[in-house]
């Protein structure tokens, strides 16, 4: 049977908390403590330990100033996709800013590697119903996967009216139609609520992680940071109680808890899912 469960993860350094005034300036960033290296190379180690492949969405800075570190993500056999250059919201951004940030991570993630880039996910999964051109824009430059649709509510993103729980294709204005590997969900209370990844990972407790992995069979998607496993990582100051919670609750446990889910579930890249899944995907267009 394929595995339908796919394991991502957002490359980012601890700094990088989108709408927060004390670390927005990207000028800055190069000046702090940087603790992506150690991050990462626990995930890298873990993944081997455990045989398994991911989906590394890799911001272009992080390409640009520890490229050596990117090149041994690709050397290890995993997959590689951008997650924008700058770390920027989609729909607070124009069209043509999107897509110069695009093009920028992209060149960047290949130049080091010599990987095609053809995937993207974006900051915060900031792609909401006021902002599907950006489908249109990533079909133009190459991107052919995207995993940015979220389809609840949530404080950077979200879409409404639609209920996307599976891979479908998404036209676009280029006749290029890009396959959508959406956040999953499932309904609770008569509310879609998704754990299988950061924050909501990182609080949800073990037993009820478990139900959640253990009922999606069909197709799930996973995501994570390096800093989700870093409970030493540098504390913001100005975080409201609410922030504060969803950035840093669960990292004293998220380590154990994320090597006993990988070792409890199968899981694959997005390239290992598309090879092995022969089910036929719907076509559909966001208006």
């Amino acid at each position: 049977m394929t595995c339908s469960r796919i394991l991502t993860f957002d490359i980012e350094d601890w700094f990088h908390i989108l709408e927060v005034d004390e670390v927005a300036n990207i000028e800055k960033w190069a000046k702090l403590e940087s603790r992506i290296y150690k991050n990462v190379e626990y995930i890298l180690d873990t993944l081997d330990k455990f045989d398994t492949k991911a989906t590394f969405f890799i911001l272009g800075w992080i390409a640009d100033f520890y490229p050596d570190l990117v090149r041994q993500i690709a050397l290890r056999g995993h997959d590689l996709g951008s997650h924008s250059y700058a770390h920027k919201l989609v729909y607070k951004q124009s069209k043509s800013d999107f897509e110069y940030d695009l093009r920028l991570s992209i060149e960047k993630i290949e130049a080091c590697t010599g990987v095609v880039v053809n995937k993207y996910r974006a900051p915060g999964f900031s792609i909401k119903n006021d902002c599907f051109w950006a489908f249109d824009c990533l079909a133009k430059n190459g991107i052919e996967i995207d995993g940015s649709l979220f389809c609840a509510p949530r404080s950077h993103g979200g879409i409404s009216g639609f209920d996307i729980n599976e891979p479908v294709y998404i036209k676009t204005i280029y006749g290029d139609n890009i396959l959508c590997m959406p956040m999953t969900y499932f309904d609770f209370l008569n509310k879609k609520i998704i754990l299988e990844g950061g924050g909501y990972f990182r609080i949800a407790p073990w037993q009820f992680l478990n139900f959640v992995y253990s009922r999606n069979t069909r197709y799930s998607m996973s995501y994570f940071h390096p800093r989700d496993f870093d409970s030493l990582q540098p504390r913001l100051s100005n975080l409201s109680l609410i922030k504060r919670f969803k950035t840093y609750a669960g990292l004293r446990y998220s380590y154990q808890k994320f090597e006993r889910l990988i070792g409890t579930y199968d899981f694959v890249s997005v390239d290992e899912f598309i090879e092995k899944d022969t089910r036929k995907r719907k076509t559909i267009s966001l208006d």
